[in-house]
């Protein structure tokens, strides 16, 4: 039977319709995409899908988004959708995400919108003011562009996603971090205690500081604990104490050591001389957390004033501090002795080069804990930082840090093998620091040269006007480039260029690498065109002067060294505490047992147990090595962690921490992508063709053109002349 040709049409139409409605609907549920970037960008990572998958309560994402931005805004809105979209396709059913609409036009959803506000600010999401350029005209509008991630009865906000960089990074870690704090809470067999140290004596003199009503501030406080406890499994306890009455407060606050404020007679206030107490404290069984509650704030002319720190602020604080002491995010081991810069804000006392910027930027994942030498390296810890040490380790302590890398600790040299000093003619001078770390590091296969890397390829400072105006270069701060920063490991690819900063050669002894297995990875080197400097008077910047090219070289700056290191104390005596230190020392940890003649020769593993004393061979580890401690300051690193200095840092201490996989995560959002160098023989053929290649170009595929034409009007001409003729 044959169709006629009208039905056939109509039976065509509906099998298209069909097929089309039939593969829409299979692909709600299977669907691929394909992502053609290097670092595979708009792809969430294989940790991502494992966290996400791996949920066992539900997580819900709640956006509170502006819908309405302008560039780039707008296109970070798309961004997330997307994202958590990926999230809610690679998870199970316990994952949700739901954007709330904040600002809708008008009509029946302005009081839901009005609602949703209200909601974004009782999770702490703030509004942020962003510029718009609307006909000519700067505007400044205020925007929602923030998010919370509820898992059980805990949160955590991400406010302010201005940009996409390191956002699936930011989920990921939170999420990780909400499981993990879930588990921390619920297995608390004690209360968490929150106690507000606020002497009723202050209420007298708070009219004068003008700090308003501390009554009202401190019912204020219990309110945001409470608030905080219901999201907290109950395990908050808020407890207030006046250490004017109470004199066990006022021990607890000497303790603690809390600010005190101490005031004179007012006469015109009519405030008779006193001195109170006020602070916040939380505390988990011996460990404990202090929050400043008043800020003092020194104005010229004006004199000191005083403000309370807002409650906001206070919930916040409490909520890093539970962090802290629930122990949510992993240790972090930093030398604290040996004259190692203090990580954190820096002070007026304390010398340039503080880290405060990098500790704010560790802070987010990990907990800096400070270990002293004296006291042992704590077991367990996956890595340990020693940046820009001063004094010199004895073979004790050199003996602690070579036990920590035989238990598997990974190690990060940031040394300083010269430090500039004033000598007697007035000159800057380069002196050689010896600490004994040296001795370490040659026995594992690398040496740090007691020298300076200078290279050409540097920063470059603007000079005022007044000094005459250019750039100078500063060429003891190198810049290195693409083509010098190694792509493995893994986490090393998105490293396009980064800035040093007095920094030493690092050289590796392959004799002993290859005799004890070790793997060494050089990172990265400064450029050709570079040469070193030793221990000398060290010229002015404008007084340097480049070497013959002959004389220049790239420099290694710095290595990864992994395998199963061999113990600088195989076959020797094990060291014996000093004397000095030990009769300080509190009975405990560290402390050794004396010889009972007194003597101060040194025991030998063998004299002291038979076994298990002295580890010979590390396990599996890495050792981490730069001749710089500047690369942690704050003048190489940025404060939001986007420079690549910042996340090469980051990068390296997640791989230390066996977290490489985060650090590849983190490095997928890196934009910079700098054009590989060209030689000038190169530069100037591709100059020459755009000036003069391409107009001749054009000039060719017209003639092409022309040509062409004329050729087909031959064409045509020539068939109608042969018809004409038939």
């Amino acid at each position: 039977m044959r169709l006629r040709p009208a039905t056939h049409r109509y039976l065509k139409a509906f099998l298209y319709i069909t097929v089309i409605v039939l593969v829409n609907a299979v692909s709600l549920k299977f669907f691929f995409h394909l992502d053609l970037t290097r670092s595979k960008r708009f792809s969430l990572s294989e940790t991502s899908r494992k966290v996400v998958a791996t949920l066992s309560e539900p997580l819900t994402v709640k956006v509170f988004f502006t819908r309405r931005l302008p560039a780039p805004y707008n296109g970070v809105r798309r961004y997330l959708r997307d994202l958590l979209e990926e999230y809610a396709v690679c998870g199970n059913r316990y994952f949700a995400y739901r954007f709330h609409d904040v600002d809708p036009d008008d009509g029946q959803l302005a009081n839901k919108a009005s609602s949703n506000r209200s909601l974004a600010l009782d999770y702490g999401i703030e509004p942020v003011q962003i510029q718009t350029i609307e006909k000519d005209e700067v505007k400044f509008q205020k925007a929602f562009m923030g998010m919370v991630l509820i898992h059980g009865d805990c949160i955590e906000k991400i406010n302010a996603v201005t940009s996409t960089d390191g956002l699936e990074y930011r989920l990921t870690t939170a999420m990780e971090k909400l499981s993990r704090k879930v588990s921390a809470l619920l297995a608390l067999d004690r209360p968490v205690r929150v106690k507000l140290f606020l002497s009723s004596d202050l209420n007298r003199v708070a009219p004068v500081m003008k700090i308003g009503d501390l009554e009202q501030y401190a019912a204020e406080l219990r309110q945001a604990v409470d608030r905080l406890n219901a999201r907290a499994y109950g395990k908050l306890v808020f407890k207030r104490l006046d250490p004017s009455t109470d004199q066990d407060a006022a021990g607890q606050a000497e303790l603690y050591q809390l600010p005190r404020i101490k005031w004179p007679r007012l006469e015109n206030a009519k405030v008779e001389a006193g001195r109170g107490t006020m602070g916040l404290v939380v505390a988990v069984g011996e460990r404990w957390r202090k929050i400043a509650l008043l800020q003092t704030v020194r104005l010229p002319v004006i004199g000191t004033r005083y403000r309370l720190t807002s409650v906001e602020r206070i919930k916040e604080q409490i909520d890093l501090s539970l962090n802290a002491l629930l122990g949510i995010n992993a240790d972090l081991g930093y030398l604290a002795d040996h004259g190692t810069p203090r990580p954190g804000p820096s002070l007026p006392s304390v010398p340039d080069g503080e880290m405060e910027k990098f500790t704010s930027l560790v802070s987010r994942n990990y907990r800096i804990k400070p270990v002293r030498l004296e006291d042992g390296i704590p077991e367990g810890l996956k890595c340990l930082l020693i940046v820009s040490p001063k004094q010199k380790f004895t073979d004790w302590e050199l003996y602690q840090i070579d036990q920590a890398l035989m238990r598997g600790t990974n190690l990060a040299f940031f040394i300083d093998v010269l430090k500039p000093k004033r000598n007697r003619r007035g000159l800057t001078e380069l002196a050689g620091l010896e600490t004994g770390l040296e001795k370490l590091l040659r026995h594992w296969g690398i040496d740090i040269e007691k020298a300076m890397v200078l290279d050409k390829q540097c920063y470059r400072q603007q000079q005022p006007r007044f000094m005459g105006g250019g750039r100078r270069p500063i060429y003891f701060a190198p810049i290195v480039k693409q083509d010098k920063i190694a792509t493995e490991p893994a986490w090393m690819r998105p490293i396009k260029r980064l800035v040093v900063f007095q920094a030493a050669p690092v050289r590796p002894l392959n004799e002993i690498l290859s005799k004890n297995g070790l793997a060494a990875c050089k990172l990265f080197a400064s450029s050709d065109k570079s040469w070193t400097i030793g221990e000398k008077d060290l010229p002015e910047p404008d007084m340097l002067r480049p070497p013959p090219p002959a004389d220049m070289a790239s420099r290694p700056l710095a290595y990864l060294v992994r395998g199963r290191f061999p113990s600088c104390f195989k076959d020797r005596p094990i060291p014996v505490k000093d004397a000095d230190k030990e009769d300080k020392e509190s009975d405990g940890v560290g402390k050794e047992e004396k010889n009972p003649d007194n003597s101060r020769e040194p025991r030998t593993a063998n004299q002291v147990t038979p076994e298990g004393i002295l580890a010979g061979q590390s396990p599996p580890a890495a050792i981490f090595v730069m001749g710089s401690g500047k690369m942690l300051s704050d003048i190489l690193l940025d404060s939001e962690g986007k420079s690549n200095n910042a996340i090469f840092v980051m990068n390296l201490i997640d791989a230390l921490n066996d977290r490489a996989d985060r650090a590849v995560m983190r490095g997928k959002q890196q934009t910079l992508n700098p054009l590989h160098p060209a030689s000038a023989e190169l530069k100037t053929l591709i100059k020459s063709f755009c000036i003069a290649g391409l107009p001749l170009l054009v000039i060719l595929c017209g003639l092409g053109v022309w040509w062409h034409r004329r050729r087909r009007q031959k064409r045509i001409r020539e068939k109608l002349g042969r018809r004409q003729e038939r």
